[in-house]
């Protein structure tokens, strides 16, 4: 075998060496056993260990019963194996595996008490605040209630009576009769005398 032959194969065989780059990222709090979201996503509670593909920053969210939520975006810096044109070497050439282990660290900080008289206090100020954006409604008067007699019956409403309009008729001209009603008499179109004396009816 000559030498460039063994050269090629030394060649091949270091790129088919499993030499890679393996990149985590470690978040632990004080005190422990908080829950980590990462980009809106749960990935455990602390300590929480995660692989991670690229590097820059991330969103992480951390809760816990009793302490502040905590949001915080750290940057992932990459060491001088991935800066560009190492990295290529590193992760194709170089035998060996480099093991990039980001952690980061963080103390939570217990709520604060709220006394009763501080949260009244604010209340106040909030419903003084919207007094003055929109003033309070005026309720109408309430209507009043009837009271019901012994025994639950509900007297039946009677409507008022509607007063009666009298329709005029056709009007009439009475004439006077011209044949008096007693014999003898005279009629009531003509006067009577002076002399003259009435006739009576026979009784």
């Amino acid at each position: 075998m000559t030498p460039t032959t063994r050269f090629f194969l030394a060649l091949v065989l270091v790129a088919l060496a499993p030499g890679c780059v393996t990149r985590r990222f470690l978040i632990t709090t004080e005190p422990p056993g908080a829950l980590v979201y990462m980009n809106g996503q749960p990935i455990g509670a602390t300590p929480v260990e995660q692989p991670f593909v690229y590097y820059g920053r991330y969103k992480f969210t951390i809760v816990k019963d009793g302490y502040q939520t905590l949001d915080v975006e750290p940057d992932f810096c990459p060491p001088y194996y991935e800066w560009p044109g190492f990295d290529f070497i590193a992760e194709n050439v170089n035998p060996y595996q480099f093991r990039d282990l980001q952690a980061f660290h963080y103390v939570l900080q217990p709520l604060p008490l709220v006394r009763p008289e501080d949260v009244r206090r604010d209340a106040d100020k909030l419903r003084r605040r919207g007094e003055e954006i929109s003033p309070r409604p005026t309720l109408p008067a309430p209507v009043p209630v009837l009271p019901v007699p012994p025994g639950g019956a509900v007297p039946p409403v009677v409507p008022a009576p509607t007063p009666l309009t009298p329709t005029p008729g056709p009007v009439g001209v009475i004439r006077p009769s011209s044949v008096s009603p007693y014999p003898g008499a005279p009629s009531s179109g003509a006067a009577p005398s002076s002399g003259a004396a009435l006739a009576r009816p026979p009784i």
